[in-house]
């Protein structure tokens, strides 16, 4: 008699955890603020509970349905539509149970076929390993929309309390900038960060019958260097900065102080699956292409851009690859490709009188560095 497979449902969550590339506290924070946003809430309220170390959100949206309810206890199983939204559907909201042993979430929603509400936790199976399990309690919420809690340990909850504010911003401060929708932190509207502008312009182009749209902002103070580039953005969402591939035609007083910001809503299908990136395709490589393109050529009409010679246009291409190259080696996925790292990573070089490079590892360990 053939056997079902077990699927260790919490293992799968920590893989899904580790694809993204910040701290699970900022996940949980993240996926609770998408999956408002994706249900079209315009008021989403956050608290923080220090003596039950619980993080609280609270939307106004629709609520779920009857059967949304009973599709949330599914991992992996969504009502959203493939490629609509910016939650990781199915499983975002449930992610930071894979984070710590007292990770324990509460959800109550009141909706088209009235509340419901489950709390769901870990608990340790004959297997060996913990398992997801929930139960139903009683719903206490009385307005329509969803209540969304989750118990964290003492060291995440600290984190979280620490830079709520600054990840808000960080990932979500299109949807501050405007007015049709708010998020408030322990009872106070978050505030958008807006730069010192010199000017701006917004630029409106087409790729393959999608509209876009990339504003150009000019500062009249240096930015950090986190800022500088082309800022895409989906449904108000930061996904991804890119580098301007011509940053070293600018001249020098002006490489610092542009900051473009990308509207690409028609990508949302293309966002990868924790929806921090988007996924390899020739859709997005033209879009991204055509707005540098677009921002390139505003600036050049601000005589922003250094007038080259051929030798000079070829030294800016040199190093703009160079440094390119540089950024890629030394991030986490081609370390291993880098000729002056060794997986285990090196903290400082050192230049023996035979020219050859000795590294020092994390661990505090020396090692060779040759070829």
């Amino acid at each position: 008699m053939p056997q079902p497979l077990r699927v260790n449902l919490l293992h799968a969550l920590e893989n899904f955890l580790d694809a993204y590339p910040c701290s699970p506290p900022e996940v949980a924070l993240i996926e609770g603020i998408s999956n408002s946003i994706d249900i079209d809430a315009s008021k989403i309220e956050i608290s923080l509970d220090d003596k039950k170390r619980e993080f609280s959100l609270l939307d106004n949206g629709g609520g779920m349905s009857k059967e949304g309810f009973e599709n949330y206890h599914t991992v992996a199983l969504s009502s959203k539509k493939k490629g609509q939204g910016i939650g990781f559907a199915g499983v975002g909201s449930k992610i930071y149970l894979a984070a710590s042993p007292e990770a324990e979430i509460i959800t109550q929603t009141r909706g088209p076929d009235g509340a419901f509400a489950s709390v769901i936790k870990r608990e340790h199976i004959d297997q060996g390993y913990d398992d997801l399990v929930f139960d139903e309690i009683k719903p206490e919420l009385k307005s329509k929309g969803t209540l969304y809690q989750v118990k964290m340990n003492q060291q995440d909850f600290e984190e979280l309390k620490s830079n709520a504010e600054k990840w808000i911003v960080k990932w979500f401060n299109q949807i501050l900038i405007g007015k049709s929708k708010s998020i408030l932190l322990e009872g106070e509207r978050v505030k958008a960060w807006k730069p010192k502008v010199r000017s701006s312009e917004k630029i409106e182009f087409e790729v393959k019958g999608a509209n876009f749209e990339v504003e150009v902002i000019i500062t009249k103070e240096k930015l950090e260097s986190d800022l500088v580039g082309l800022n895409a953005i989906v449904f108000g969402k930061f996904v991804k900065k890119y580098d301007f591939p011509w940053q070293y035609q600018l001249k020098t007083e002006a490489r610092d102080i542009v900051y473009a910001v990308l509207l690409a809503d028609p990508l949302s299908e293309y966002l990868s699956l924790n929806k921090l990136e988007f996924k390899a395709n020739h859709l997005v490589h033209s879009v991204i292409e055509k707005a540098h393109a677009g921002v390139y050529e505003h600036l050049r009409k601000k005589e922003m851009v250094l007038p080259m010679e051929e030798e000079q246009a070829a030294q800016i291409r040199t190093n703009a690859l160079s440094n390119s190259f540089t950024k890629l080696l030394f991030s986490e996925g081609f370390k291993k490709f880098n000729p002056w790292m060794r997986v285990g990573g090196v903290d400082s070089l050192i230049q023996k009188p035979d020219g050859t490079e000795t590294g020092k590892t994390s661990s505090g360990e020396w090692c060779s560095l040759s070829g």
